[in-house]
């Protein structure tokens, strides 16, 4: 008697099984198709830009809050460009002020670099962190430079006229 029960709550359960067996593949399949497209989607950004993204997140952290220099309390991070082979990244900074005071900027970042690398390995658990190169950022100088220009032959008023417009 005990048997027959067995079996018959065996059956039971492998046609519970049997019902929930084509909507779970299915939603494997789905969820699988979903996230091979999400996993897709993050393997056209190389790895160099992504560590190059996570890098400048880092760096602006330890150069905003973790370096104590009066020196560089103007100091914003732009961009981090990384080479192919993870080794090398260049780190542009933009930097508020002076000639010279952009100079000694410059000179307390490139005297603080291995400190920052030190930091970055330690905090994103990199076994090889890339040398880091700090250079000035020019972009913003430039725009302004061509604005500046502009106005002096009165383009920009005519551009800023047309952006309006439409």
């Amino acid at each position: 008697m005990t048997r027959s029960k067995h079996l018959s709550s065996k059956a039971l359960q492998q046609q519970n099984f049997k019902k929930f067996q084509v909507p779970s593949f299915r939603f494997q399949v789905k969820t699988f198709l979903k996230l091979g497209t999400w996993n897709l989607e993050l393997n056209l950004m190389r790895r160099p830009e992504r560590l190059a993204e996570v890098l400048r997140e880092e760096i602006m952290e330890i150069v905003g809050y973790e370096l104590e220099d009066p020196r560089l309390l103007s100091c914003t991070v732009t961009d981090v460009v990384v080479a192919e082979n993870l080794r090398d990244a260049k780190v542009f900074v933009l930097v508020q002020g002076n000639e010279p005071e952009i100079k000694e900027a410059m000179k307390a970042l490139q005297h603080a670099a291995t400190f920052v690398k030190q930091q970055v390995a330690q905090n994103l658990n990199l076994h090889h962190a890339p040398h880091l190169h700090f250079v000035r950022d020019t972009v913003e100088e430039n725009a302004a430079r061509i604005e500046r220009l502009l106005g002096e032959i009165g383009l920009w008023e005519n551009l800023e006229k047309e952006e309006m417009e439409n």
